[in-house]
């Protein structure tokens, strides 16, 4: 302990901690989406027995996993933010601690994985693994507490009660699991039966710690690697296209197939989206110096919606691959869905998800123009109309073709849709968030 202390300590140090942290758990997080995708292209490979209602089934159940997973994990990491809030220095347990901690979390993907088959040894091992997360967390708080050399203020008062309670959270989830194990059929109701002394330890366990910039930084950094973990996991569909011809004769023909083709413009066009409501994202934030639980909230749902728009972009590339191909192995197991069908219904998806991540953009807009003393200038005027405009074309759009197949114009017009959608996008100029700056005077002028 000696030999570590005589190691300077800087500002840098510590920073590097935080960012390796919230870059493993944005990873683990965004990382959740695969299995969803890894479905999909199964189902269009060659070698799938095409988009049958089981594989759907499967798919929705594995959506709703990464939803559950990905909420989970980003509470967690709100908690690691709040106590680390607390914190201007480190040292070697504290490290420790956090990699243990890391360790924790990363491997909450593996039993979150096999939700979409719960059993009740899938459930006792989630609810045993929240419970060591839990403990880990509070033997940080714990730590930290006690170290006053390491906090940002020393002086700190903690209420005794709050190290009686400090374990509660873990022990409701050991109890969890204990009830599954014993009652496997129905462990879920005693989840409920938890709640009470969840809320009634609330406030001992949610200290309220300084808004520190380096806060703020990591609200910002850890959306910057979701988004661009999420953005990149667009790729997978065409990578998985190669591993499935790896060795082939006809690379060639399968990089001229009207599925690659599809594909790519998919990816392009998606990549777009993202990137587009990532720079609304920016601007918004280049206004604001602080944070609020209400603006981290927010901002998680649009995380979360950022993610999930790899699936319908799946479907919709696969989608416009069968408007040119009318021998797609994918639909061979459609189970009763027209073409036109199944690709109405993929970009009626596509533009419901991109309708939402515009209408949490405008949301968080709202909520930063509610609280003015979140920016930097609080008399920057803000308007999240542009946002809920974005949400209502994507809505109108995204919903023409599968009124044109219900009333029977179907074909061509869908994909006409598809690019009267590529020749607007580039008109909405999403600039919520872009300050509107006074216009200088000739005689103000220097």
């Amino acid at each position: 302990m000696s030999r570590f202390a005589k190691v300077a300590h800087t500002e840098r140090g510590l920073d590097r901690l935080i960012n390796f942290s919230d870059a493993v758990i944005a990873i683990a997080a965004t990382l959740l989406i695969l299995p969803v995708i890894e479905n999909l292209n199964d189902a269009f490979s060659a070698e799938g027995d095409g988009l049958s209602d089981a594989i759907m089934q499967d798919t929705a159940i594995q959506a709703f996993t990464f939803y559950f997973g990905f909420l989970v994990m980003a509470a967690f990491w709100h908690s690691h933010h709040n106590t680390f809030e607390r914190v201007k220095d480190y040292s070697r347990g504290l490290i420790a601690l956090n990699f243990l901690w890391l360790i924790a979390m990363v491997f909450f993907a593996f039993p979150v994985g096999f939700l979409y088959q719960p059993t009740a040894e899938v459930g006792a091992l989630i609810a045993t693994n929240m419970g060591v997360i839990f403990v880990l967390l509070s033997c940080t708080k714990i730590y930290v507490l006690r170290h006053p050399e390491l906090l940002v203020d020393p002086l700190v008062k903690v209420d005794k009660r709050y190290y009686a309670f400090a374990f509660a959270p873990a022990a409701a989830m050991f109890l969890i699991a204990l009830t599954v194990i014993v009652f496997s059929e129905d462990y879920f109701a005693f989840v409920f039966l938890l709640l009470p002394l969840l809320l009634i330890t609330r406030k001992y366990l949610l200290l309220r710690p300084p808004h520190t910039e380096r806060g703020m930084d990591r609200l910002v950094n850890f959306s910057d690697a979701v988004v661009a973990i999420a953005i990149t996991l667009l790729i997978l569909p065409l990578v998985d296209i190669i591993t499935d011809d790896r060795g082939g004769n006809a690379v060639l023909l399968v990089l001229g197939s009207t599925e690659v083709v599809a594909k790519i413009i998919t990816f392009v066009f998606t990549f777009w989206v993202m990137s587009s409501f990532w720079l609304a994202n920016h601007r918004l934030f280049e206004n604001v110096k602080d944070y609020s639980r209400g603006l981290i909230g927010l901002t998680v749902v649009w995380l979360l919606l950022m993610v999930l728009l790899a699936i319908p972009s799946a479907l919709i590339g696969q989608g416009l691959a069968s408007t040119f191909d009318t021998n797609a192995v994918a639909f061979q197991g459609l189970a009763g869905f027209e073409r036109e069908n199944f690709y109405a219904l993929a970009f009626l998806l596509f533009g419901f998800t991109v309708a939402l991540i515009a209408l949490a953009t405008g949301l968080i807009a709202s909520h930063v123009k509610r609280h003015p003393e979140l920016l930097v200038d609080p008399k920057e005027h803000l308007s999240p109309r542009r946002s809920y405009y974005v949400a209502i074309l994507f809505l109108v759009v995204g919903a023409t073709p599968i009124l044109l197949t219900r009333i029977g114009y179907g074909g061509n017009l869908v994909l006409l849709c598809w690019l009267a959608l590529l020749i607007l996008l580039p008109f909405v100029r999403n600039d919520d968030g872009a300050p509107r700056r006074p216009e200088t005077r000739p005689e103000e002028s220097i």
